[in-house]
């Protein structure tokens, strides 16, 4: 099977709602999860450290294929007042519904992991679902190894 390491566009980030608080992550595990936007979502997944979020479109097409090393949960969503100015026409209700990707699977062999240096790591069907479900934002390599298939945004 074939692997891909993916590296999603930074939308935003972890903010204060999260349980344990970002400083206790190295202790305890996350339990409760809050992304805010600073940037209106162009991809169906997001990222910030240690966390992967997805839109209620790519879980449910996940879910339809049994993609293999996921589980879903929650996730708060807000927007920054950085955004609020930037582009008033966006608010929390505006962006598409998220959840929290929980990746245990392993690199290599699960449809979806998270390698050590912490990118997104897709079986190429997942891939194939990310594609058209939209990851224009995102760079992606071949994994292992690492040819650049798609640059980043700000790359190209």
């Amino acid at each position: 099977m074939t692997f891909y390491r993916i590296q999603p566009n930074i939308y935003g980030g972890l903010g204060a709602g999260c349980f344990p608080p970002f400083s206790e992550l190295a202790t305890s595990p996350l339990e409760q999860v809050e992304y805010v936007f600073d940037d209106s979502p162009n991809d169906c997944v997001t990222y910030s450290v240690p966390v992967f979020i997805c839109t209620r479109e790519l879980k449910s097409q996940l879910e339809k294929m049994n993609a293999t090393g996921i589980t879903f949960d929650s996730v708060t969503v807000s927007i920054s007042e950085d955004l609020q100015i930037r582009k008033p026409e966006i608010s929390p209700a505006s962006l598409p519904t998220f959840y929290w990707l929980k990746l245990h699977g392993d690199p290599g062999s699960s449809d979806l992991a998270v390698s050590p240096d912490r990118d997104l790591i897709v079986s190429a069907r997942v891939l194939e679902v990310l594609k058209t479900l939209g990851i224009e934002d995102a760079a992606i390599f071949e994994y292992p190894g690492g040819k650049l298939i798609q640059p980043a945004p700000w790359d190209r």
